[in-house]
């Protein structure tokens, strides 16, 4: 399977703190290390009262309740669409999808023309893993005359990335290869970088970093956070050593997120000499 683009032709240590790395280190040393993306990390008692009102409901009931609640603000008094936000990974996938799918009818209907507020929703989509749902907002665009830009492009390739769906994101990047007015930019390849780092594949991530400086671009420090983190998910480290040292070569400060993955990574291979060493450092 195909995941890689077409090739086209003074150190500063971060602080932190002892906590920290012992933090890091019984990580680390721990039998299986888990992260569970997007789940909310407020109670459901914190939230505010429709957020929390729609967890009870039944799907069939999520837009007429959206409707009331802004239709008569007095009877939701805090009702706020960022709180509504915040909820979305505590409902269902299809709850989710319907709130968004209600937003965006509410943009249409208003003749919504401010690409910021697109973007923000194609964001969400990626974040509950839904890229059918960010497709819609795309064409939806279209269809009401909101051309297409890069960065609309990038976001809709981010969605696919989340949602697993890599065929789709490469046909994207080719689209904009093909296309005047919406070439890949520096945020593109970025995008492909970022997704398959949380893929865990290093192959079409290194691939990918590669095709970003062939392209002329320079790697930022999220470049490199999530170089040094992909390797580290995929257990890949001698890479994580690799890009460590590149880092430190060309004298990019180095973040905690970074120092996070290398200790772990450390740990991990029990070399408690180096962890040592860099706690040293810092």
């Amino acid at each position: 399977m195909k995941y890689f683009p077409r090739q086209t032709g003074g150190r500063t240590m971060a602080f932190l703190g002892k906590g920290f790395l012992r933090a890091v280190a019984k990580r680390g040393l721990s039998s299986q290390f888990v992260q569970t993306p997007f789940k909310s990390q407020r109670s459901l008692s914190s939230l505010d009262p429709l957020p929390n009102k729609l967890l009870q409901l039944p799907s069939a009931l999520i837009k007429s309740t959206l409707d009331s609640a802004t239709c008569f603000p007095q009877d939701n008094p805090h009702f706020s669409w960022d709180s509504l936000l915040a909820c979305l990974p505590s409902l269902s996938s299809d709850k989710a999808r319907l709130v968004l799918e209600w937003k965006l009818e509410k943009m249409l209907k208003g003749n919504e023309r401010d690409y910021d507020q697109y973007l923000y929703l194609m964001s969400l989509c990626a974040k509950i893993r839904n890229a059918s749902r960010a497709m819609h907002v795309f064409t939806s665009m279209e269809v009401h005359g909101i051309k297409p830009t890069t960065s609309l492009f990038n976001s809709l390739i981010h969605a696919c990335l989340s949602s697993k769906d890599s065929i789709t994101a490469l046909s994207l990047f080719e689209i904009m290869q093909s296309s005047e007015d919406y070439k890949p930019n520096d945020e593109t390849y970025e995008t492909f970088i970022i997704g398959f780092s949380s893929l865990g594949n290093t192959d079409a991530m290194k691939s990918w970093y590669s095709a970003k400086k062939a392209a002329g671009y320079c790697a930022t420090l999220q470049t490199y956070e999530s170089l040094v983190s992909g390797c580290i998910k995929a257990r890949d480290f001698n890479g994580a050593d690799r890009f460590y040292d590149e880092i430190k070569s060309t004298g990019i400060m180095t973040s905690e997120t970074i120092l996070e993955n290398l200790l772990e990574g450390f740990c991990r291979r029990r070399r408690f000499n180096q962890v040592k060493e860099l706690s040293n450092l810092v």
